[in-house]
């Protein structure tokens, strides 16, 4: 069996993950689970940074239980938008450095295929946002080459990059504002969860991606 573990349960890309995916089973951990995801895990939140080693139990339990295991996939979508610089910082960055080294540190012993992990960054790296947001999500870029390095053959690792999309982040803009982002992009619209999500399976399967980053931002950054 192969199994995708996704950090984010509230998360639209979640839903079409979900929907989407095919051959893998996949297992959500949140706070909530507005999608009705079927197989899901409750998780309190980031609290502080021992919150972590609830969600890498939460997930090698679920290893250690499933048959035949084949592969094993992180992906983490959770992510905020807060003025909060502690908020930020345990939920943008240190969830995903923590938890996607001990991930790594733990499959790279086991005898599985195609072990990887994917983060979920974020345009406001590059173009400016709120500095919390904005520094915090950069930070992705230290935790992609460094796990890359650390664990080459043993776990993949790559960074999807989204600008703006369709998504809770963006519930509160209105259509003059939505149509000036989508006009500033190459593509014309905003991106969806299901372009969001085609890109993390692609990260996910394609076997000889690794230390990459996805640019989904209708080419408004150039990296």
């Amino acid at each position: 069996m192969k199994k995708i573990y996704v950090i984010g349960s509230s998360s639209n890309i979640s839903e079409a993950l979900a929907r989407l995916v095919n051959g893998y089973s996949c297992v959500f951990i949140g706070r909530s689970n507005p999608h009705n995801l079927k197989q899901f895990i409750n998780f309190k939140g980031m609290d502080d940074e021992l919150s972590v080693d609830f969600l890498l139990t939460a997930i090698t339990d679920d290893m250690q239980a499933t048959k035949n295991l084949e592969s094993a996939s992180l992906v983490i979508v959770a992510g905020i938008s807060s003025h909060d610089w502690r908020e930020s910082y345990l939920v943008n960055e240190y969830l995903p450095a923590k938890l996607s080294e001990e991930f790594s540190r733990y499959v790279a012993h086991l005898p599985l295929l195609n072990s990887s992990i994917t983060l979920v960054g974020s345009a406001a790296a590059h173009l400016g946002a709120k500095m919390p947001y904005a520094t915090t999500k950069a930070a992705l870029g230290g935790i992609l080459h460094t796990i890359a390095r650390d664990f080459r053959g043993k776990v993949r690792i790559n960074l999807i990059l989204p600008s703006a999309f369709e998504s809770a982040m963006i519930a509160d803009w209105g259509e003059d504002k939505k149509e000036a982002v989508a006009s500033s992009n190459y593509i014309g619209r905003l991106g969806t969860s299901d372009d969001m999500a085609d890109a993390i399976l692609f990260a996910v399967q394609n076997e000889f991606i690794t230390n990459s980053t996805i640019n989904m931002t209708g080419g408004t950054v150039h990296t």
